[in-house]
């Protein structure tokens, strides 16, 4: 009997210790955070990155392992960058790395693409994709416990924009690489922004990749095609969502980019993710992006973009990230980038700054941010209906989820920048059906500044209205704000 009670004890300690030291994935939400690390900062900031994830009730997160600085010489490694992000700051997040797979030295099948900088290139057995292949096996057995997808280059239509089929070779051979390490990570297509540049390079991939390929085919479609993901990403100005707008002459939309894939057979069974984006909050008009200046934006604005890009492409089937939780202190050496200004947390960068309302003051889309995961969490996020997608001559969008209790949850708002001369407000009308009164939520705090909310008053500083509903219909006006229309 002494012998049945200590195997039992055995078997117990045992499943225990399997079930802790496994993969256990946390609650899906589809929104993150990108590149919430600041190399410019000091260290100890990074240690702020997982509190603020952990309010905002966001578990995922995307970084950069950069192979110059993880291999400076052909199969020397060091590991301490890639160790702090997965080991200390995002302990515990769902991770997700993007490999940028240049290096500082040459071999055998590189391809320079700048100053001391090289790309794996060559034939399939060259010196230089072998090396990368060992890389790479390193990397993903060192952290297949912790990160369990990877991104293959960031836009690496840029790079192998003249040798298309290089990449091709670099993801084959990254996927079947990583899936022999972690049969169960999640290998992902280089993201890229919305652009004439990418649109070329998928279209010059994605044939050879698909499993219609005259020669390719049977093999590609064995493999999943190479890629378990894609993802798109792009940064704008407040009324700019749908789309990126290149040095402002050419506008490339967010559909023109999926829709690419849907003709090559590439789209349906694939993650899609914006795994990066934003916009600023302030004004410096030194600074441009895209050819535009950055004339001044408000905290509300910048907001609203959040939220309604978030939607938008949420109602594509796209998963998406937000650049930064601080705002980042420098950029290429500069305070005053586009970039070091779009993040949900001031810095107190550069001092003097009017609009910077000081380090570690929460601007209103952080609330807004922090709203919207909590509401989204409550549904079925992954089937959204668009009853209105902003493309009539109202330029009123509605879309429609279903809570997980069975009530209909509709987001709502008006895109009075589309409008030549806009009112103040517009009035919209939804079908609700039978039920008595609904009530109606503002998506953005009601204050001019982040600053002038009291956090212990979340999440009642969100105006909120009661509004009866007449033979199953609601109306009312939207202003500027996003709403949420919910069952009283």
């Amino acid at each position: 009997m002494a012998k049945v009670k200590i195997l039992l004890l055995f078997m117990i300690l045992g499943m225990t210790f399997f079930w802790l030291g496994s993969y256990c994935p946390a609650e899906e939400i589809p929104f993150g955070i990108n590149n919430p690390y600041d190399y410019s900062a000091p260290k100890e900031k990074a240690f702020l990155i997982k509190p603020y994830m952990n309010d905002l009730g966001i578990k995922r997160v995307n970084e950069n392992v950069f192979r110059r600085k993880v291999e400076p010489r052909p199969g020397v490694y060091d590991w301490r960058e890639p160790d702090f992000f997965v080991r200390d700051i995002l302990k515990d997040l769902e991770t997700g790395f993007n490999i940028d797979p240049k290096t500082n030295w040459q071999v055998k099948g590189s391809v320079k693409v700048g100053k001391g900088s090289y790309i794996p290139g060559g034939d399939i057995d060259s010196e230089s994709f072998r090396l990368y292949k060992t890389f790479l096996k390193e990397l993903v057995k060192r952290y297949k416990d912790k990160v369990h997808k990877w991104e293959i280059f960031n836009e690496p239509s840029i790079e192998y924009k003249n040798i298309p089929e290089d990449y091709v070779k670099l993801l084959r051979i990254s996927y079947l690489t990583i899936k022999e390490v972690d049969p169960q990570a999640i290998v992902g297509l280089g993201g890229d922004m919305p652009s004439l540049l990418s649109k070329k390079f998928l279209n010059n991939i994605l044939p050879l990749l698909s499993s219609q390929h005259p020669v390719f085919g049977k093999d590609n479609a064995k493999n999943n095609n190479y890629f378990d993901s894609f993802d798109l990403h792009y940064f704008s100005f407040y009324n700019e969502y749908r789309f990126n707008r290149t040095k402002r002459k050419k506008i490339v939309t967010a559909d023109e980019f999926l829709n690419i894939f849907k003709r090559h057979g590439l789209f349906e069974g694939k993650m899609i993710t914006a795994r990066a984006g934003a916009t600023y909050t302030g004004e410096d008009l030194k600074t441009e992006y895209n050819g535009k200046r950055l004339e001044y934006q408000s905290e509300a604005q910048q907001a609203s973009y959040l939220f309604r890009r978030a939607i938008y492409l949420l109602s594509r089937g796209v998963r998406s990230a937000w650049s930064q939780i601080r705002e980042r202190e420098k950029w290429q050496d500069s305070t005053n980038h586009f970039w070091c200004y779009q993040g949900l947390v001031y810095n107190g960068v550069p001092k003097g700054d009017k609009y910077d309302k000081g380090d570690g003051v929460k601007k209103l889309s952080y609330w807004t941010y922090k709203f919207l995961v909590e509401k989204i969490k409550e549904t079925d996020w992954k089937n959204v209906s668009a009853i209105h997608d902003g493309t009539g001559s109202d330029h009123l969008c509605v879309y429609k989820l279903i809570k997980k209790n069975g009530q209909p949850l509709y987001i709502a708002w008006w895109d009075y920048f589309d409008e030549k001369k806009p009112g103040k407000t517009k009035t919209i009308t939804i079908d609700v059906g039978n039920i008595e009164s609904v009530k109606v939520t503002e998506t953005i705090p009601n204050a001019d500044w982040g600053k002038e909310l009291k956090e212990s008053n979340y999440p009642s500083f969100f105006k909120t209205e009661i509004k009866k509903v007449s033979n199953g219909k609601v109306s009312f006006d939207l202003g500027e704000k996003p709403v949420f229309v919910e069952v009283n």
